[in-house]
């Protein structure tokens, strides 16, 4: 059940970390107590952001037993992202709390684990997995780029504004299935970029919620490599 679990965390994940809107722009840092003002975009044309760099931190939130704590950083306008997941249970005796990273950059899914602890003892395995994502589903999905035969397919609906993390964003609805409409994602994109989602998958209800949005981060370039002792397993 617990990886079950994971892995529709996983999946949400790559969901967040590839989808975007056409509200591009670029804007003035902000936190969660300041509603940033929307200025011309100055990123180059192309691009999946409209912000340089930023680091979106999620809410905790505890489903099943698993409290799960999600931040994402990106850099070069998306051309490179992280997820960082640490997800932790204390249940029956079993007391784990793992550490994952999950990166996109330069044509390639990497993921790896810094920490995997069960019952104090360390199970990490220092393996990155390294696939190459030209063609998958995740990594091309782009809002900007839906034809209105694509909207009508999945029911793409844009339901107004909302602010998250002290900025106003767009609201949306999508089917995740064309064959089924009512089982959708409901979410708020700025500038491209993901900051509030709520899904329904295999009975579970995942929503994430941003409480802090920093824009025009610094971000450490090591967010998005390998730490060095790791195997890389490459597909």
């Amino acid at each position: 059940m617990k990886n079950n679990f994971l892995l529709i965390i996983s999946v949400l994940s790559l969901f967040i970390a590839s989808c975007s809107n056409n509200d591009k722009g670029n804007a003035t840092g902000s936190d969660s107590t300041q509603i940033a003002t929307t200025e011309t975009s100055d990123a180059p044309a192309g691009t999946r952001y409209g912000i340089k760099s930023g680091i979106v931190s999620f809410q905790t939130y505890e489903m099943m037993g698993v409290k799960m704590t999600q931040t994402t950083y990106f850099d070069d306008y998306g051309k490179k992202e992280c997820q960082e997941i640490i997800s932790e249970m204390d249940m029956m005796g079993i007391k784990t709390k793992q550490h994952s990273m999950s990166i996109m950059a330069d044509g390639y899914s990497i993921s790896y684990q810094l920490e995997n602890l069960v019952n104090g003892k360390d199970e990490t395995n220092k393996v990155a997995k390294k696939i190459k994502t030209a063609g998958n589903a995740f990594g091309n999905m782009d809002f900007s780029t839906f034809t209105d035969e694509l909207k009508k397919q999945y029911d793409y609906k844009e339901e107004g504004t909302e602010t998250v993390a002290g900025v106003e964003g767009t609201k949306f609805s999508m089917a995740l299935d064309k064959n089924k409409i009512n089982e959708r994602i409901v979410g708020v994109i700025y500038k491209n970029i993901m900051l509030k989602s709520s899904m329904k998958m295999s009975g579970f209800e995942i929503n994430l919620v941003a409480n802090k949005f920093e824009q025009n981060a610094d971000i450490p370039a090591d967010k998005f490599g390998i730490p060095a002792g790791y195997t890389v397993e490459e597909k």
